[in-house]
């Protein structure tokens, strides 16, 4: 007998019904895999912004805690606002008085952290100075009377009259009580027993050029702790 084959006919239907089904099931893995794809980015989004109210939380919770020894401690409050709606610092400072000077997308946290950083000027401070002159620590051994305080701290020097400024310390003369740092003139000529000390001061915001919920510390750094913020809003009650 002779031997018996598809027909053109019988092979075009075949192939046309094997292309559909393998279109079928390649239309289903596609979804899967732009999934799969997004899924590691989506939970980095979620991670980091989880991380960003996190550390914002933690911050607005130690807003305001002040020295906790020497002659001036207490609350940050009884001195200056350690919350302020606007960014505060020695890059780009929003105004301090008119419209522009409260914003609702951007915070301003101060406090002192749990530091042996803490001391009071020994002698009057004009307005322009590279100089701070200081008490020796007692708590510090002798040769390093000046122990908490380090180059690249952040401190302020505050009164009880309401004046505050914050500089970044350059170095550090322990046997003469002087720490230098370079700063814009300062807002007060200060008189002896004026507080020195550490502080932690952070202004959150966003970005709306890079949608970025960004954090500067006060001095020369500007990070961001989560990306593609749709809106970032605080309120005062």
């Amino acid at each position: 007998g002779s031997d018996s084959g598809f027909s053109l006919t019988e092979l075009l239907i075949s192939t046309a019904i094997m292309l559909t089904v393998t279109g079928a099931i390649f239309g289903l893995m596609a979804p899967s895999q732009d999934t799969a794809q997004v899924q590691p980015e989506v939970a980095d989004m979620q991670q980091r912004m989880r991380v960003g109210s996190e550390t914002l939380f933690k911050e607005l919770v130690m807003a305001g805690a002040g020295p906790y020894q020497g002659a001036t401690t207490g609350s940050l409050v009884n001195f200056f606002a350690p919350i302020l709606p606007r960014r505060t610092g020695m890059i780009s400072p929003d105004p301090t008085r008119g419209l522009a000077s409260v914003k609702t997308d951007a915070i301003t946290l101060s406090y002192i952290p749990n530091s042996y950083s803490q001391t009071t000027i020994s002698s009057p401070m004009p307005n322009v100075s590279a100089e701070l002159k200081v008490e020796q620590q007692t708590n510090c051994p002798k040769g390093r009377e000046l122990c908490g305080f380090e180059i690249g701290m952040q401190v302020i020097i505050f009164d009880n009259g309401g004046n505050y400024d914050t500089f970044v310390i350059t170095q550090v003369q322990d046997s003469a009580g002087h720490l230098q740092h370079r700063q814009q003139p300062l807002n007060y000529a200060y008189q002896i027993g004026a507080q020195i000390t550490q502080i932690v001061s952070n202004t959150y915001y966003l970005d709306r050029n890079t949608n970025k919920l960004m954090r500067y510390n006060g001095a020369t750094e500007d990070i961001a702790l989560a990306d593609d913020v749709v809106d970032l809003r605080f309120q005062y009650y």
